[in-house]
């Protein structure tokens, strides 16, 4: 009989990542493995829009479970049956064996099959199916052994590992209770409710019951759930108790190196994740600091805050400062809430202190001092010291000709390159490494070059570590730099290079490369495909099929891809029957070439002479005439002033190149491609070769075929 399915394993306290890592692993690992068991089948699923993992648990509810798997039939086929019997007429040991290895008692177990004209001694014979309560705690286990995470635990005399010690194990088929042990826990018929809430031990009798007796015993099972009354309640709560147009803090970045805080109603969603997963019944109170403490730097007093103690700032209104009253979502409910206000404001005010210090005493060192200092702070063992990287990003914006084609003298550049390490020999950083940025503003004042030479070092860096073979893998990037990619992507694809002239993002490469002075291996061609990649990611994430069409060209530039992307999309849809000719077109050219001994590259222009179809002379004028207009399109685009109207002018492109369509449908109708004669076939090549190149002047679009 079918039914709902509950399982919950109770643990040591669980790392934050994870429980939001287990909310999604495990019931969807627990289906797999109970459809390969065949407790499962296609009706079977996951309770719908539910996620239950807390600090201390995780579970999963899975509808339409089966009470025992059905009866398999079982057919094996043995040897031939010309090796079954001896010269004698004894049964040989292939026979024995095979009946031996099948349970066979005599010869009538058997039967006799025949496969490609060959016969065959066979045995056909029936697998009961078995109960879910003799299974279930073997399957478990082995879903949670498969579970991976950056460390796992081993405690007690266990060989086994998993990310915290299991301190519990409820396993309820309906409101059938299963026995066994997981991970050396033994499953009992109750759980546990909040550890200060809730006292004594809880019985569940429906599995289908389990988020409604959990939430009577303070735990809101649901991580999405908790998520969205923390979200609720905190802006319910500013709108009550804060002064009118008060906005909760929502930090993001903008690309820009000015304080990037702007006011918006909802708690940031890194934030809001964090703390959805180390609560199980969140409530809100209204804390406060000093006021002497919103002289510092809003960014300091909120990362404080934020990743000390998880506590939401309020802006007083859009685009201005700190209140002293901030939201603590606290996994507990007092009966004197005010005790616990003052000892978290108590708490505040001694972190807060911390950084005042910080802060009073990073501004009495001079900007010299403290780049001096980089000079004892090791970048990387196989690259030398913070300082290095200033002469490395100084020597890269010189080879990309920045003071050239820029107001920027050496001097000006330097001066950035300095001013946005510098911060990393003080206090406040050494204690906030992500305010790097903008600490180097609030001491040292910005120049116009931050955001151009800020992106140079995420360049560097990226460099450096690939050279240094510290290249980001699978999950694993502790250097961030698939972060240092997305930043250099942000600014590539919005024009922030655009400082004359647009530079190549392989001539960028280059010139980092180059700015190791031979120290490294030459990696332009790793980073170049790996800065891509995130570009493609990052931007192309909508429509794979038109990312890969993009991308697959290895662009030299990022500005203006979403604006190919678009003008793409305009094509699919506005010009369906005269794109998909010519995606059907690009797409055969493409296997022609793939075919042929011929390297169409090495071929020269197609000889008009020698074309003996009237199809081919069709189109091949159509294709000059076409080829002129889609470049004036796309030469339109080579000016900065242009950048509005790029969407435009590749969609026009686009639209030229459609014209294509009838004359190429024609010559693949009468056109023999692989003629007899080898300087026709040559020559339609040729041909073939300069339609390519139309066809894919704004993307290939080969790669557009579903």
């Amino acid at each position: 009989m079918n039914k709902t399915l509950l399982v919950e394993i109770r643990t040591e306290e669980l790392p934050p990542a994870q429980v939001w890592n287990l909310a999604d692993a495990f019931p969807d690992m627990l289906l797999a493995e109970l459809q390969k068991a065949d407790f499962a089948d296609k009706n079977s699923r996951r309770a719908p829009n539910k996620k239950f993992a807390a600090p201390r648990r995780f579970a999963a509810l899975l509808e339409n479970i089966k009470s025992e798997s059905p009866e398999k039939e079982i057919f094996r086929r043995g040897p031939q049956t010309a090796a079954c019997r001896d010269a004698n007429g004894a049964p040989t040991k292939a026979l024995t064996g095979f009946m031996q290895s099948v349970g066979a008692t005599c010869e009538n177990d058997l039967i006799e099959t025949e496969e490609k004209g060959k016969k065959y001694v066979a045995w056909k014979g029936v697998q009961p199916g078995k109960k879910l309560a003799d299974e279930l705690a073997e399957i478990v286990g082995r879903v949670l052994l498969n579970i991976s995470a950056p460390r796992l635990m081993r405690w007690g005399e266990n060989d086994f590992k998993f990310i915290r010690p299991i301190r519990g194990v409820l396993l309820l088929h309906g409101k059938t209770h299963i026995g066994g042990k997981i991970m050396g826990t033994a499953a009992t018929k109750t759980t546990k409710g909040h550890p200060v809430l809730s006292a004594g031990e809880i019985e569940i009798k429906d599995s289908e019951k389990y988020e409604e007796i959990m939430k009577e015993n303070f735990v809101i099972a649901d991580i999405d759930g908790r998520q969205k009354i923390i979200d609720e309640e905190s802006k319910k709560i500013v709108g009550k108790q804060f002064p009118e147009g008060a906005l909760i803090y929502n930090e993001y970045s903008s690309g820009k190196y000015e304080p990037a805080i702007k006011g918006c109603g909802n708690i940031n969603a890194e934030l809001a994740r964090e703390i959805a997963a180390m609560c199980e019944y969140p409530k809100i109170y209204v804390g406060e600091m000093d006021k002497d403490f919103l002289s510092l730097p809003n960014r300091c007093v909120v990362m404080c805050m934020q990743k000390h103690q998880r506590f939401v700032p309020v802006l007083e209104k859009w685009g201005s400062g700190l209140l002293t009253k901030y939201l603590i979502i606290s996994d507990n409910q007092p009966k004197t809430p005010n005790d616990m206000r003052r000892g978290y404001n108590t708490v505040l005010r001694a972190r807060l202190q911390d950084i005042k210090f910080y802060y009073e005493e990073d501004k009495k060192i001079s900007l010299a001092v403290c780049v001096e200092k980089l000079k004892s702070i090791i970048f990387h063992k196989k690259l030398g010291n913070q300082y290095d990287r200033i002469n490395r990003v100084c020597q890269i914006a010189a080879a990309i000709s920045l003071t050239e084609r820029t107001t920027a003298s050496e001097k000006d550049i330097k001066e950035a390159a300095e001013k946005i390490l510098a911060p990393l020999s003080t206090q406040m950083v050494g204690e906030y490494p992500e305010l790097q940025d903008y600490m180097a503003i609030q001491y040292f004042s910005a120049n116009k070059y931050f955001q151009v030479i800020s992106r140079l070092y995420d360049l560097e860096k990226i460099i450096g570590m690939f050279g240094a073979d510290e290249k980001a893998t699978g999950s694993k990037d502790p250097h961030g730099l698939r972060r240092c990619a997305n930043n250099l992507i942000e600014s590539l694809s919005e024009g922030v290079w655009i400082l004359g002239k647009i530079t190549g993002v392989r001539k960028l490469i280059a010139a980092a490369v180059e700015s190791f002075n031979g120290k490294i291996a030459d990696v332009r061609d790793e980073v170049y495909d790996f800065i891509m990649e995130r570009a493609k990611f990052s931007l192309a994430r909508a429509d794979a099929n038109i990312g890969d069409s993009v991308f697959s060209q290895k662009p030299d530039s990022l500005l203006y891809i979403q604006e190919k992307m678009i003008a793409l999309h305009i094509f699919l849809t506005g010009q369906m029957e005269e794109s998909a000719s010519l995606i059907a077109a690009n797409k055969r050219i493409n296997n022609i070439f793939r075919k042929s001994e011929v390297n169409p590259d090495e071929l020269p222009a197609p000889d008009e002479s020698l074309f003996s179809e009237d199809a081919e002379r069709v189109l091949w004028k159509t294709v000059l005439e076409l080829k002129k207009e889609t470049h004036s399109h796309l030469a339109k685009n080579g000016a900065v002033q242009n950048y509005e109207k790029a969407k435009e002018n590749y969609t026009a492109a686009l639209q030229t190149m459609a014209k294509a369509a009838a004359p190429t449908d024609a010559f693949f109708d009468k056109v023999l491609v692989n003629a007899p004669d080898q300087k026709i076939r040559q020559n339609r090549f040729a041909l073939l070769r300069e339609l390519r190149e139309l066809l894919n002047c704004v993307a290939d679009i080969s790669k557009l075929a579903a």
